[in-house]
């Protein structure tokens, strides 16, 4: 995570770049370049500390590779490598030295400090002798990507064309909505959005190279014009291979229409692919969440608080103040109940809110009230999981709760995710791994996700046979 990350604010590729110095950092050195016992301590190294230098680690670590790393760990973006082309020149430079003099040999690492934390952050991987030998992997082509899923889809971030830019929270919402309706589609594969939100406006247009990313054959494209109780909504599907339209639609309706918009996507998008829909499938695409269009409009308010990037308490509390106006607005809004317990856990689970007893209580409460009022809403059921998971820590109801929502939610990728942090709690270390290898399928560029489970592999690494709790 690099500064601008741990800070919430506006990143780009030259984050990436950071992040691809930590890895490359501690693949030589043996050591992660920033340390803590606690994620807090982990993020305040990262925002206050400069990596231990290499020549301090190791005997034999030429200079050039110890430049080109301090200079992709730049705090300051500006002080980095800017683009990847300029990092790869560097590195491709130092191999040609390295070849040149011979110097390709194995080093000694005997002298490699380690350091094992307590495992809330890095642990160092402790293998030696990997560099000389796999250097020359830096530079080689990736393989063809295999062809995608006919079936798969991945829907962009949508583009907000109101004029008041605050409506950016109705844009992202109506994006995650039709979203959520086709992930309901078994007979679909759908990418979550964390992983289309990752991608950057530039990389966002290029069709190829986004499937190539996400392994998806289509792409739906949008945007969203709110004025007063008005909107527009333009969407196309597009084949991802050679940019081509499959089909396009514009919707010009009241705000209290929305539903049907969303709807009406789906099902259209369903239809292009040729998808099997049941018929509890049909209903639930097609299901109007609330009658209340103020009640949505403070979901959709809240909804966009959680799709922020970094789980803040500004974020949380945000998300907390308007799913608690909606469900006052509408007792009813089943959906609005279930994203605020999840809200109130995920906040519980990592002191983002503070842990009282009545936030434990609002978290099994609004769960509760979702399941009540929708029993077979898949958001409410894994909901009900969740405060089990994060409240509770009953592990055994977690599961329970996780599982049945799989039939609801058959392409959530936040259902195994959550069924590998269990596992990896109880050191089923096998099965953690095989559920976050699920989760990366219908997810492969979520960040959090990603780095969550590289962390097992550093933690079970240096504590082999531990059932270690993380």
């Amino acid at each position: 995570m690099s500064p601008e990350q741990a800070r919430g604010q506006k990143v780009d590729a030259r984050s990436d770049i950071w992040s691809l110095g930590v890895v490359l950092y501690e693949m030589v050195g043996g050591i992660p370049p920033f340390l803590g016992e606690t994620p807090s301590d982990c993020i305040a190294s990262i925002l206050t500390t400069e990596p231990p230098p290499l020549s301090g680690v190791l005997s034999d670590v030429p200079l050039k590779l110890e430049s080109i790393l301090q200079k992709a760990l730049r705090k300051n973006s500006d002080e980095r490598y800017q683009t990847i082309k300029e990092m790869l020149a560097d590195l491709r430079d130092l191999k040609g030295e390295l070849e040149a003099e011979g110097s390709l040999a194995v080093p000694d690492l005997s002298s490699a400090k380690s350091n094992v934390t307590s495992g809330a952050c890095y642990s160092p991987w402790r293998r030696r002798s990997w560099w000389p030998r796999r250097l020359p992997t830096l530079f080689s082509r990736a393989a063809p990507a295999p062809s995608p899923n006919e079936k798969s889809i991945a829907v962009l971030p949508f583009e907000n064309l109101s004029e008041e830019k605050s409506n950016a929270y109705f844009a992202d919402g109506i994006q995650d909505e039709i979203l959520t309706r086709l992930s309901k589609i078994a007979d679909l594969k759908v990418i979550s959005r964390t992983s289309t939100a990752a991608l950057s406006e530039h990389i966002a247009k290029i069709s190829l190279r986004l499937r190539n990313k996400l392994g998806v054959a289509n792409l739906l494209e949008g945007s969203v014009q709110k004025t007063n109780d008005q909107v527009r909504v333009n969407v196309q599907l597009i084949r991802a291979a050679n940019d081509s339209h499959l089909w396009a639609e514009t919707f010009d309706r009241k705000l209290t229409d929305i539903f049907s918009v969303e709807s009406e996507v789906a099902k259209a998008i369903a239809d292009q692919l040729r998808a099997k829909l049941t018929g509890q499938e049909e209903q639930v695409i097609a299901a109007k969440p609330t009658d209340n269009p103020e009640a949505y409009d403070a979901y959709l308010r809240g909804l966009a608080y959680t799709l922020k990037t970094g789980n803040s308490p500004a974020n949380a509390l945000g998300a907390q103040k308007y799913l608690r106006e909606a469900v006052r607005l509408d007792p009813k809004f089943a959906l609005s109940w279930a994203l605020l317990s999840y809200v109130d856990a995920l906040g519980y689970l990592t002191l983002t809110l503070q842990p009282t007893v009545a936030l434990r209580e609002e978290t099994r409460q609004a769960a509760e009230t979702a399941l009540t009022l929708q029993p077979d809403l898949g958001e409410a059921v894994m909901a009900r999981g969740y405060y089990h998971y994060a409240c509770l820590k009953d592990y055994d109801a977690a599961v329970r709760y996780f599982e049945q929502a799989r039939q609801f939610l058959p392409n959530s990728s936040q259902i195994p995710e959550s069924l590998a942090y269990v596992a990896r709690r109880r050191g089923q270390w096998d099965r953690s791994e095989s559920y976050f290898n699920e989760a990366e399928r219908l997810d492969p560029r979520n960040v959090s996700l990603l780095t969550q489970h590289a962390q097992s592999y550093m933690i079970r690494s240096s504590l082999p046979g531990s059932a270690a709790k993380v």
